[in-house]
């Protein structure tokens, strides 16, 4: 990482910190030193690590608030959890990065939820259908699959 500690972050380089915590620490879960432990925790951890190897300082409540969203984003929902906790919603879209649509009382919404990019959005579904034992990739492009509530997924 190319930052200047020391310096306030911008947006466009508080962008790409998290970009790259959010790869560093997908690739470090894969180690097995974290196999068996409590995956928020585990995250959380190697998430620490990854952020001191930056030097880069943030100040305590924006790393927290970096971390809840990377650690939420690689294993939850991310983005789309207060969408999918939200009665009024009986569907939610995701067409692209900066396409989110919801559906209330039969009308179709656009709401103000922006991913970082493809990836990102590759990920939360990716999240959704572990469970289900299903996956989406390069190689598998498409999925239809049902939650165990009943609610359909298709990506």
């Amino acid at each position: 990482m190319n930052l200047i500690s020391g310096e306030p972050l911008g947006v466009e380089n508080q962008r790409k910190l998290k970009a790259y915590l959010t790869d560093e620490l997908a690739r470090s879960l894969s180690d097995d030193k974290w196999k068996g432990k409590n995956q928020t925790i585990a995250g959380l951890e190697a998430l620490d690590l990854v952020y001191k190897k930056t030097k880069v300082q943030l100040s305590e409540p924006a790393r927290r608030d970096m971390f809840d969203e990377i650690i939420s984003g690689l294993g939850g929902f991310g983005l789309l959890q207060p969408l999918l906790d939200d009665e009024t919603v009986t569907e939610v879209m995701v067409n692209g990065p900066s396409k989110v649509y919801v559906e209330r009382k039969g009308k179709l919404e656009k709401v103000d939820i922006h991913f970082e990019n493809d990836e990102q959005v590759i990920r939360i579904i990716a999240n959704i259908l572990r469970p289900l034992g299903r996956t989406i990739n390069r190689d598998i492009l498409s999925v239809d699959a049902r939650l165990p509530d009943g609610s359909r997924v298709n990506a």
